[in-house]
């Protein structure tokens, strides 16, 4: 279901803009393909789409809105210093938000601290706003294992098991996910690690427990 929605809304843009270009071989309307801020669907239409297959999350809101207000600013309609003046205000406003409506004191949520964290089950949700945590996975004896981390402004730095597989996916603004395992390129893997990160301005640090 999901995969048609994709489907379906990449199918009309791609209608809508043959449509528009051949009006414009035709002298109908004045369309260009290249208009005036067309990069910007590069960051508007993924946004969309990952919205469409997996969920409305606050990175996909922030780069949708990123994508906007640059398309806006390209066609002369906003001042480009605007963005980046009002760009992280903005940013602030909606990851507050986020908090106070998804805020779930089960799960293990850090904000403006230091706390070392050992995971026990398969499955584990984290949310970091503000703070330096270290994420032990070594007591998690599972062939599988599902984290999702949310972490805005902040380090997170997980102690994964040797031979463990990670598989990651989510997006992230200026963050990376750095890799500082020995052994990261085996083939006998006893365990995966599906990691699931939306991150802004911090970075994930992999360490293999000693």
């Amino acid at each position: 279901m999901k995969k048609q929605r994709t489907n379906l809304f990449l199918g009309l843009i791609f209608i809508a803009l043959g449509v528009l270009a051949l009006l414009g071989s035709l002298n109908i309307i004045n369309f260009k393909i290249f208009f005036k801020g067309w990069w910007t669907l590069f960051i508007i239409i993924p946004c969309i789409i990952d919205m469409l297959e997996d969920r409305i999350k606050l990175s996909n809101i922030l780069f949708l809105i990123l994508g906007i207000l640059l398309f806006l600013s390209s066609n002369d309609l906003i001042k480009f210093s605007l963005i980046f003046k009002f760009i992280l205000p903005l940013f602030l406003i909606i990851i507050g938000i986020k908090f106070i409506f998804n805020l779930n004191y089960n799960s293990n949520t850090i904000i403006f601290s230091n706390k070392k964290i050992d995971l026990e089950l398969k499955s584990n949700d984290i949310k970091v706003l503000f703070s330096n945590i270290i994420v032990n996975l070594e007591k998690l004896n599972k062939k599988e294992i599902y984290l999702d981390i949310n972490s805005y402004f902040s380090e997170v730095i997980l102690y994964i098991p040797k031979a463990t597989n990670v598989v990651v996916e989510g997006s992230s603004l200026f963050s990376a996910i750095i890799d500082h395992r020995d052994n990261k390129n085996t083939d006998n893997y006893k365990c995966t690690l599906y990691l699931k990160m939306n991150s802004i301005c911090g970075d994930v640090t992999l360490k293999e427990v000693k």
